[in-house]
């Protein structure tokens, strides 16, 4: 795995509950957990387990409500709240890679690392639905543009790239984001979409 260098706060032992929160989005935006999803599948160190993480490079996935929640809505029904993707692991050095991998794949965001339940959590669990088995896949010709660029980053975090596209892969054209990011290896995908990058 590429070394990734280390968010400023870094966890330190001793900790028995290491987290990371990696992303937080507003009103039902599943777009994190799909950046989330695109930055594992590109680093297949980190081994997805169903439970609690139990060894090194382990980590289990959940989402929850984070931060204040706003009862005042636009619609009957409209998510006034953000949720989070927040990751489990078995020791602190494994958080500290996994917070620093995602960071390195979407530098907009800034995962917290945390000792035991982030302070942020205002709801309940569910595990995180885009990190499971069977939806742990690479993009398709069906699926949304965002799942293109997720893995285009995630690609290119891992190759080291000098050049990044902006977050939303503006400047790419559709067909062109969608055929690179359908590349079976990262080496491939660098190959076909790095000219593409200004």
């Amino acid at each position: 795995m590429p070394d990734y260098s280390p968010l400023e706060k870094q966890l330190h032992e001793p900790c028995s509950d290491p987290r990371a929160v990696l992303v937080v989005r507003k009103e039902n935006d599943r777009s994190g957990r799909i950046w989330v999803q695109q930055a594992l599948l590109a680093h297949p160190e980190f081994q997805i387990v169903p439970e609690k993480a139990r060894a090194p490079f382990e980590v289990d996935f959940y989402e929850t409500i984070y931060g204040v929640k706003n009862f005042s809505r636009d619609y009957p029904g409209q998510p006034r709240f953000s949720e989070a993707v927040v990751a489990r692991c078995a020791d602190v050095r494994t958080c500290d890679r996994v917070a620093a991998m995602f960071h390195a794949v979407s530098p907009r965001d800034e995962p917290e690392l945390v000792c035991g339940v982030p302070p942020g959590t205002t709801g309940g669990f569910a595990r995180v639905s885009e990190l499971s088995a069977e939806r742990r896949t690479l993009p398709n010709e069906k699926s949304a543009l965002v799942a293109h660029c997720a893995r285009i980053h995630a690609c290119l975090a891992r190759q080291a790239s000098p050049r990044r596209p902006p977050a939303t892969c503006a400047g790419i054209a559709n067909e062109v984001l969608v055929s690179c990011s359908m590349s079976t290896t990262c080496e491939k995908l660098y190959d076909c979409i790095f000219r593409e990058i200004k």
